[in-house]
């Protein structure tokens, strides 16, 4: 792909969004041609994982903004690697993101672009973002997740012995 001087670009990453029977995404793709923006918005379709990081490290922002998740795993990707973070206020994403990224309504469009566009026009609050979101991140590691599990298995284990 060859980029240009147009940046910047909206990515929109995932498999989904290369189902044009799906009349969702036709109709977000009739949209972006209608805007003229065909040539600054990129639907990537699947990635594998190794593609995660330098997408998200060449992002002024990531935007998540799914109504329903059972985690958030890649809030805390995103974060991890210095990618400021909107995503939608509901679900397990206060809890996720907590003050290391931005909450918004994802069923309101004026408050996502402005908050999309605060992030790309302020670089003091981009770096704040990006500071609080790596801090936040870092509660968040597999080694923390093991020595939990550990301990939830010898904690019934000493349960069941008694």
């Amino acid at each position: 792909m060859n980029f240009d001087s147009k940046a910047p670009y909206l990515i929109i990453a995932g498999k989904n969004f290369t189902k044009d029977v799906d009349p969702n995404v036709s109709k977000l793709k009739d949209k972006v041609k209608c805007l003229g923006l065909k040539g600054n918005v990129i639907f990537t379709g699947f990635y594998e994982d190794i593609h995660v990081t330098p997408l998200l490290k060449n992002s002024i922002a990531f935007i998540h903004l799914s109504l329903y998740e059972g985690f958030g795993i890649a809030l805390v990707e995103a974060m991890r690697v210095g990618t400021p973070v909107i995503a939608h206020k509901g679900s397990c994403y206060k809890e996720v993101l907590g003050d290391g990224g931005v909450l918004v309504d994802g069923l309101n469009p004026k408050e996502v672009s402005k908050t999309m566009r605060d992030i790309y026009e302020n670089e003091k609050l981009r770096e704040e973002l990006i500071k609080r979101g790596k801090e936040k991140a870092k509660i968040y590691s597999w080694d923390s997740t093991v020595e939990q599990t550990v301990e939830v298995f010898r904690r019934v284990a000493r349960q069941s012995i008694t």
